[in-house]
């Protein structure tokens, strides 16, 4: 399992662990109101103690705000952080966004959108 960050265009970071972070993610994009992106996978950290480090920063489950000590963190260890240029701490996305299962996850996500903002109408 790899401990990953997924960046929402909110300005929250997920911070989690999974078998494969790329899925995760499409799952969690298929019903996100925001754009996601998969930030990093840190092969060498613990969720459990991220999740306690950041705890002041966390706003729900295993959301955090992207600020303070969390975004000095990214700095540190990524240069520029989740703001910054592509790095190769960050796992290759175009495997995944190029794939049928993703594209095909897509447009599911896209009938989903659509059938909520039907029914909220």
């Amino acid at each position: 399992m790899s401990v990953y960050l997924i960046e929402a265009e909110n300005g929250l970071v997920k911070i989690g662990e999974a078998i494969s972070p790329g899925y995760r993610l499409s799952c969690l994009a298929l019903c996100s109101p925001v754009q996601l992106r998969l930030a990093a996978i840190l092969r060498d950290c613990r969720e459990g103690e991220l999740h306690e480090r950041f705890r002041k920063y966390r706003r729900h489950n295993e959301w955090f705000l992207k600020e303070g000590e969390l975004r000095l963190f990214f700095n540190q260890h990524f240069g520029a952080g989740l703001d910054g240029p592509v790095a190769d701490w960050i796992t290759d996305w175009d495997k995944y966004r190029n794939s049928q299962s993703d594209k095909k996850r897509e447009r599911q996500r896209l009938a989903w959108r659509r059938r909520l903002e039907a029914s909220a109408a």
